[in-house]
């Protein structure tokens, strides 16, 4: 069997053992991967092993970020501070949150137009104010009449103030639907031809405040008279 021929374990040998030819080679075949799986709701599309995405972070507005930063840099009264964020969000024919900020409000439009007492009337009882107003009007005209004969008092102005020594203190006292409020308020003008102010000092307010269906208006108030008369409060001696 010179010409015999055996195949063993792929390789073509002849009778001597001779390999005759190299068993052809078998590419091996490789496995395939399974696919991956699908991601899980709310992770990324083709990354099952991420992590899920992050919650967008709540930004806190730049206006109440600024409003914080204005509050804290400032050195206004509490009162002050507290009128000066609720001032202008009172709709027209609206009263007032609290007794105090009726007065509070009240007393702004003293340093408004003189002549708009439309306004003021937003903060009164309708049945009383002819009598309010009319305690607003008998203060606006000495007023008006004291700064065109004394020019430097043009700038003038009244401002939020704190009790003098030995005056009583400021008070806010409810009692179902009625309440009574104190409060000070100071009268300043500037010195002429200087950058100087001069300052009357905290004088009281008195208002008695009633509860009506849209809010607080102003039952009845005491303020201080614009020239000194008598032994009343007032804020400057008109005489000199």
């Amino acid at each position: 069997m010179g010409d015999d021929q055996y195949t063993v374990t792929g390789e073509v040998i002849d009778q001597d053992g001779n390999v005759i030819r190299p068993a052809p080679t078998v590419p091996q075949q490789r496995t395939p991967h399974p696919p991956p799986p699908d991601p899980p709701p709310g992770w990324p599309p083709g990354c099952p092993g991420a992590a899920p995405p992050a919650a967008p972070r709540r930004r806190v507005p730049w206006k109440w970020l600024t409003l914080a930063v204005v509050l804290l840099c400032i050195g206004a009264p509490a009162t002050g501070i507290f009128v000066w964020v609720v001032k202008g969000t009172i709709d027209a024919g609206k009263g007032s949150p609290t007794p105090t900020v009726a007065l509070l409000e009240f007393f702004y439009t003293f340093n408004d137009d003189p002549d708009s007492e439309l306004k003021s009337g937003r903060y009164v009882v309708d049945s009383q104010e002819e009598i309010v107003l009319g305690i607003r009007a008998e203060f606006m005209a000495e007023w008006i009449a004291f700064k065109k004969a004394n020019p430097d008092h043009a700038g003038s102005m009244l401002k939020i103030a704190s009790p003098q020594q030995g005056m009583e203190p400021e008070y806010e006292r409810i009692d179902g639907d009625g309440a009574e409020v104190l409060s000070y308020f100071s009268y300043v003008y500037p010195l002429e031809g200087q950058s100087l102010f001069m300052n009357s000092g905290g004088k009281p307010w008195k208002a008695e405040v009633r509860k009506q269906r849209d809010g607080w208006r102003i039952w009845s108030i005491s303020i201080p008279d614009y020239c000194l008369k008598n032994d009343r409060p007032a804020y400057i001696r008109c005489d000199r």
